[in-house]
């Protein structure tokens, strides 16, 4: 898959475009779904390179072993089943990513 066009985006009624609306670089076209769900849909879609961004990030940091944890809970007892529930939700980034990216 090719790369996605650039950020930043930006929401704007019915569309998600970048730029001026007048010359419009249009990425999507979002139909109006029920319930207030479209300006929510717009600005997550607007958010997807930033979002991205910060993902790979984070998977960087991660992988040259500069995030670390903070050992000073150490001795709290339910410290460690805290800890589990962290890296179960880190582990699924790079999923995500290779999803955004286009691959299987």
């Amino acid at each position: 898959m090719s790369d996605h066009t650039p950020g930043p985006w930006f929401p704007a009624t019915g569309w998600v475009g970048k730029g001026d609306l007048q010359h419009p670089q249009v990425i999507c076209r979002v139909e109006n779904f029920p319930y207030g769900t479209t300006e929510a849909n717009l600005c997550l879609i607007a958010a997807a390179p930033e979002l991205l961004e910060a993902c790979k990030a984070i998977v960087e940091l991660l992988d040259d072993r500069i995030l670390v944890r903070n050992t000073s809970h150490d001795h709290e007892v339910d410290w460690a089943i805290k800890q589990i529930a962290i890296v179960q939700k880190l582990a699924k980034l790079p999923e995500a990513i290779a999803k955004a990216e286009g691959k299987p």
